[in-house]
């Protein structure tokens, strides 16, 4: 009976151990990194004797192509170096380009690739661009002082400031599964010249401008330019003003 008992037993724990056995297949999630590096195996875990791993990968002209090593530690085998070690690069598989499809270790039973996992391009990450620009933009308007007397002269002063705007703008770069994709983000302003020129000018007001002021038309300013306009440009007037911001 506890021979029988016995056997009912161990048949159970068969069952139950193949059970959780398979919830760990080819597909599952694997227990190590494939990076854009190396193979990272988990802490503790260490390439073993005998072992190997083979490897599915697109070299840079798009050619599929498969690798392996084997960790013989006989006759100076160059698997044998990494016997022991827990990360080996792709260069011990002469991969120095391309993008890493399919792994599978010895010792374990998932296969990175085979669980969803994208591809891993092989090298390192490129470096984000930065550019810069210079912008310049111009606005112009007048300011008119309206004279004291009905029949006076009014000044006319016209602003004119350019602004010299410096942006820079960086890029992100990310991996989509197949290359490596930058995207530029917004110009951001990172400094600011602003020259700004005033022109002062002294004349009979027209009608227009008479109304503006509040004050009655003459009738003798209708037209601009009309004899006896006095036009003054004071060029001593005119002056420059920077602000820069950092």
């Amino acid at each position: 009976m506890r021979k029988i008992l016995t056997l009912v037993l161990a048949a159970l724990f068969m069952v139950v151990g193949g059970a959780a056995f398979a919830d760990e297949g080819s597909d599952a999630p694997t227990p190590y990194q494939v990076t854009t590096e190396g193979i990272q195996l988990s802490a503790g875990d260490t390439f073993q004797a005998h072992g190997h791993v083979n490897v599915r990968y697109f070299d840079g002209d798009g050619i599929e192509q498969t690798a392996g090593i084997q960790f013989d530690p006989n006759n100076d085998h160059p698997g044998g170096q990494w016997i022991g070690e827990s990360f080996i690069p792709w260069s011990a598989f002469g991969i120095t380009e391309g993008r890493i499809t399919w792994v599978q270790i010895h010792g374990y039973n998932q296969h990175f690739g085979e669980g969803g996992q994208k591809p891993i391009p092989v090298g390192p990450k490129p470096e984000p661009g930065t550019e810069t620009r210079e912008v310049e933009d111009t606005e112009e308007r007048e300011v008119t002082q309206c004279p004291s007397e009905e029949a006076g002269y009014g000044t006319v002063t016209t602003i004119r400031e350019t602004f010299h705007v410096t942006e820079q703008r960086t890029s992100t770069i990310e991996w989509d599964g197949a290359d490596w994709i930058e995207t530029w983000g917004e110009w951001t302003e990172t400094d600011r010249e602003v020259v700004s020129t005033e022109t002062v000018e002294v004349r009979e007001m027209t009608d227009a401008e008479y109304t503006e002021c509040g004050m009655p038309p003459t009738g003798a300013g209708q037209v601009a330019g009309l004899a006896g306009i006095a036009l003054l440009t004071l060029i001593g007037g005119t002056f420059l003003v920077r602000r820069s911001r950092a």
